[in-house]
């Protein structure tokens, strides 16, 4: 007993003298300090908010809608106007393209993979950087530019080489969020059938309809609908439950995953290690409903 006490006696003047010493530390020292910490929190700050990413609530009764994506050939690149893209269908894994049909719109699809950038986007007001809640116009070559147009069979949508039709809304985040490639987005036309492109199985032409007022599927068009393969969950009226919540998963790891990759790209991999671990708080902020 009379052993520890005389360490005690020995040691709590030491550390008096360690605690005193941490107190006075110069004031170019603090500072310095205090400005390393405001720094390293900002950089997060900021790391966290290049990431974050939203679904309206106008949305949750909808997600299935959110289905389209811009692709680039590499995931994270900004989406410019004027520029070409492919766009892909992630409900049915299909890169539009321009397919000779007798009775349908001239659409079909192509493999995500291809490396063939057919589809110029042109943004309604101003240039740069797409962004949601955009409304632009769509040209896929050799088609023309996109235009509602009722059809005989199939989805109502038709072509004009002359005139761009500003009739197509990039939906699904925050307007105002850029646009990336591989961000997913929902494809709503303003006028006049003021309504989402979704994938939907068709006994006519590419399987492609309007949301709820398309009639998918049936045994012709499950048939017919073989060419593409089949997910009917992301196709008809919308989604609930756990199907929802995985499908809203999917999005949220697309959109961030995105951001990740275009941050890393553009400071030349430095901030990869602090993006790593900020995009699954990222991924999680965004499923809240």
């Amino acid at each position: 007993m009379k052993t520890i006490t005389l360490i005690w006696l020995i040691a709590l003047p030491l550390l008096g003298l360690a605690n005193a010493h941490a107190e006075n530390r110069s004031p170019t020292k603090k500072a310095a300090m205090i400005k390393v910490q405001h720094q390293a929190k900002s950089s997060n700050q900021a790391v966290d908010n290049a990431l974050a990413f939203s679904i309206p609530k106008n949305m949750n009764k909808k997600l299935n809608v959110i289905q389209w994506t811009m692709n680039a050939g590499t995931v994270g690149r900004p989406i410019l106007s004027d520029n070409r893209y492919q766009l892909v269908n992630l409900a049915s894994n299909c890169g539009l393209k321009h397919q000779k049909r007798t009775f349908a719109a001239n659409l079909g699809c192509r493999k995500p993979s291809s490396k063939k950038m057919n589809l110029l986007v042109k943004r309604k007001k101003g240039d740069g950087q797409l962004r949601y809640g955009d409304v632009v116009a769509l040209n896929l070559n050799p088609y023309g530019w996109l235009k509602y147009k009722r059809q005989k069979k199939g989805i109502n949508i038709s072509d004009d080489n002359h005139n761009p039709h500003f009739i197509w809304k990039i939906g699904g985040g925050k307007n105002g969020t850029k646009l990336l490639s591989g961000m997913p987005f929902s494809l709503y036309n303003t006028k006049p059938n003021k309504n989402y492109v979704i994938y939907c199985k068709r006994t006519w032409g590419i399987d492609f309809g309007y949301f709820k007022t398309t009639k998918c599927g049936g045994w012709s068009a499950n048939l017919s609908g073989k060419v593409f393969g089949a997910n009917g969950a992301l196709s008809g009226d919308g989604m609930a439950g756990n199907l929802a919540k995985n499908w809203r998963d999917k999005l949220c790891k697309a959109a961030v995953g995105s951001a990740s990759a275009y941050i890393t790209a553009q400071s030349g991999g430095t901030t990869g290690v602090a993006v790593a671990a900020a995009a699954p708080k990222a991924i999680k902020k965004c499923n809240k409903w």
